[in-house]
């Protein structure tokens, strides 16, 4: 479901001017219902934070030497390129993302040390001795 534009996006810059003063959220509710906007200081809490997020970091797995490191460069197709128009190196990792996908799970063994942990049981004091043995056992 796509979602819609926000009642509060017209408000954007009235609502950061407030909040850069310090003006709380229920005050600016108050502020805007004076304007003729009714809206709750939980929704403009999450106006706020929904848009005050940094933009995510685009993950990508180009093998090759990348020279320029923008979010938004894709290389040109070569003249070697697949059929596909899409340059090799991208089908390689297509190839690599499509064994990942298919892969199957490993299975996850308990950690060192551990094995005589029981959640229901209560927490006893353990000696120097032992101590030193299970960090040795974890960390050797």
């Amino acid at each position: 479901m796509a979602n819609a534009a926000s009642k509060l996006e017209p408000h954007r810059e009235f609502i950061a001017a407030e909040r850069k003063r310090g003006t709380t959220y229920r005050r600016i509710a108050e502020l805007l219902a004076e304007k003729g906007v009714e809206v709750d200081h939980s929704t403009i809490h999450a106006f706020v934070k929904v848009r005050s997020k940094r933009p995510r970091r685009v993950i990508t797995m180009w093998e090759g030497r990348v020279e320029n490191t923008s979010a938004t460069a894709v290389p040109a197709p070569s003249a070697h390129a697949g059929t596909s128009g899409i340059p090799e190196t991208a089908n390689t990792q297509l190839d690599a993302i499509r064994r990942l996908k298919n892969a199957k799970p490993t299975s996850r063994s308990r950690p060192k040390g551990l094995e005589s942990f029981r959640p229901d049981a209560p927490l006893e004091r353990l000696s120097e001795e032992e101590a030193k043995r299970l960090l040795d056992e974890l960390h050797g």
